[in-house]
């Protein structure tokens, strides 16, 4: 066990005197999870289900997702470190049990898994945020779960393909609804929608909020413009780091100083 500078991430499972929880460091460098029953109050059974480390970084940690195959069979979805890189997986509540990875299987793409925000069980789909388009953005995207290692799983992006943007969303209880909101780089709006569900006789598509006034008042003034991407800087000994930028630019603005913007 880790010391009292410990985070403790508790899952509650079925039957009620089951749960989960996951230790951490402060340091976050490493977690185990344990899968504890406290039937009996004065012997409670602790299991120790996986452990993770990481030499370069730390470990970004996540609530667990429980769910079940058709037959009823315990799992948890969980986010772990895949080559450097976090991804979606789904793992058997048993000790020692190998996960099975539902993203990141395609290696021409570099890309990160970031939060679980949603889980439809008629439908075992899983809804995760990523950094599929950049660093810089967020989109989301369904991922259909598999319980076995001979299936390949699906993603599909949910939000709009091939535009910029940084995505929050909130799903309800049974994956069946989610609010998505477009938090920029533009005007931000929000949506109320419905999954690819054949149960919904009509799909949900509600705009919660477009903020039109706010875009037709922004299109009367010369705004800046915003543009995002990387650069590779090397320190004193030639190692290379890439960089995320956000520059912010006059309208007009010439970098080669060839265009004078309008005062």
């Amino acid at each position: 066990m880790y010391s009292e500078q410990t985070t403790r991430l508790k899952t509650p499972l079925s039957p009620r005197s089951t749960f989960l929880t996951r230790l951490v460091p402060r340091v976050q460098t490493s977690s185990t999870l344990y899968l504890v029953d406290v039937l009996n109050t004065q012997d409670p059974s602790v299991t120790e289900l996986s452990t993770q480390t990481r030499t370069n970084g730390w470990i970004d940690y996540a609530q667990l997702k429980p769910i079940s195959d058709a037959l009823g069979n315990p799992f948890y979805l969980d986010i772990v470190d895949i080559n450097g890189y976090n991804h979606l997986v789904n793992v058997p509540i048993q000790a020692g049990a190998d996960y099975i990875q539902l993203t990141g299987l395609n290696s021409s793409i570099s890309y990160e898994v970031l939060a679980i925000v949603g889980y439809n069980p008629a439908l075992q789909t899983a809804y995760v945020l990523t950094t599929h388009a950049g660093p810089t953005e967020r989109h989301l995207f369904e991922v259909t779960v598999v319980f076995n290692a001979g299936s390949v799983p699906t993603e599909t992006q949910l939000d709009p393909v091939g535009v910029e943007g940084y995505y929050s969303v909130s799903f309800s209880t049974y994956g069946t609804y989610y609010l998505l909101t477009y938090d920029g780089p533009n005007v931000p709006y929000q949506l109320l929608l419905s999954v690819n569900n054949s149960a919904i006789p009509e799909p949900v598509n509600i705009t919660i909020e477009d903020n039109a006034a706010l875009q037709a008042t922004l299109e009367t003034y010369a705004m800046p413009k915003v543009t995002y991407f990387t650069v590779v800087l090397a320190d004193s000994v030639g190692n290379e780091t890439e960089f995320n930028v956000m520059q912010i630019s006059p309208e007009r603005f010439d970098i080669y100083n060839q265009v004078k913007s309008k005062r």
